[in-house]
């Protein structure tokens, strides 16, 4: 009982003890470009069952984000997750819950063609 006691006491919070915040720590590494403690990012890969949920990939920056093909919304990289591509179909479209592949399929087709259409008359390219 008594190591657990002095245990307690021995990890008091001091300046010492405390370690440098995340903020800090991209300010020090974004400062030194020689520095050898590199930040990794986490970038989700889009997967061709994805479509079942209702959702595309579109690059941007670099890195795939999801489209949806019904309201045509970009989310985030870490949104590349099934659990929240489920979550905005649900919310979002509610009434196309349980509709079968071939239907996204459709509008993803569909999605392709209008961006066609707006790129040829804008005269930008997607």
């Amino acid at each position: 009982m008594d190591k657990r006691l002095n245990r307690a006491t021995d990890n008091t919070f001091t300046s010492e003890n405390c370690s440098v915040s995340s903020a800090s720590k991209l300010e020090s590494a974004s400062e030194d470009v020689n520095n050898p403690m590199k930040i990794r990012k986490c970038v989700r890969k889009y997967d061709p069952e994805y479509i079942n949920i209702g959702f595309t990939a579109i690059d941007v920056s670099n890195e795939p984000r999801p489209q949806c093909v019904i309201c045509f919304e970009i989310l985030s990289n870490q949104s590349m997750k099934p659990s929240l591509l489920n979550r905005h179909l649900s919310t979002k479209h509610s009434t196309l819950k349980n509709t079968p592949k071939d239907y996204f399929v459709r509008k993803l087709s569909e999605m392709k063609s209008t961006k066609k259409i707006i790129s040829s008359f804008s005269g930008c390219t997607y």
